[in-house]
Parts: structure tokens; sequence; C-alpha cells
């Protein structure tokens, strides 16, 4: 079982793009969306295939004068294995990563 939270991100935010955040500035939320829920231009359909009709989403947002930063880890909501992440920026995805 994998939870993406606040200290993930912060640790991911470092390695990933040299970015010291702190956990306590980091929002996180988890929702359960179903396929026709997901917007598609951030989740492409090749990542929407990986799952079956419910996907569980484990996010972290971090806001910083002009930048937002967003990571989903997509879990199957049946085994609660991680299917893949997506790292975005100011809404755009920059990074994809399928477990």
């Amino acid at each position: 079982m994998m939870y993406f939270l606040s200290e993930q991100f912060s640790i991911y935010m470092q390695l990933e793009f040299n970015l010291k955040i702190s956990e306590s500035d980091v929002v996180e939320e988890s929702v359960f969306l179903k396929k026709e829920e997901i917007d598609n231009e951030l989740i492409n359909q090749n990542l929407l295939n990986l799952f079956d009709d419910e996907v569980r989403l484990d996010m972290c947002e971090y806001n910083f004068k002009n930048e937002e930063w967003l990571i989903a880890v997509a879990h199957d909501v049946t085994s609660d294995e991680p299917l893949f992440l997506i790292c975005c920026r100011n809404n755009k995805v920059i990074r994809t990563q399928i477990y």
C-alpha cells in the first residue's frame, strides 16, 4: 500500500526539481473518482486504460508566488496498488510515471 502525502511530496520535489518545500505548506487530499469524472487533459486515455471504472487519487498541492504544483498518485481501489503518478506545474502535466 502506497500513500503519497506531504512528506513524499517534499522529498520528490527536492530530488526531481531541487525545490525545498516544507511539509506544512503542502495541501493533501485523497479522492475516489469514476473515469467519467476525470479531466482528460490531465490524465490521458493511456492512463485511464490502467484501471477499470474507479480510481483513488492521492494528491498534494503547493502554491508559491505565481506557481502551482500538483502531484497525484492513482491507486487501484481494489488492491491499493499504485498505478501512475502525474506531476503538474501551473495546470500543465510535466511528468508522468507508470508503476
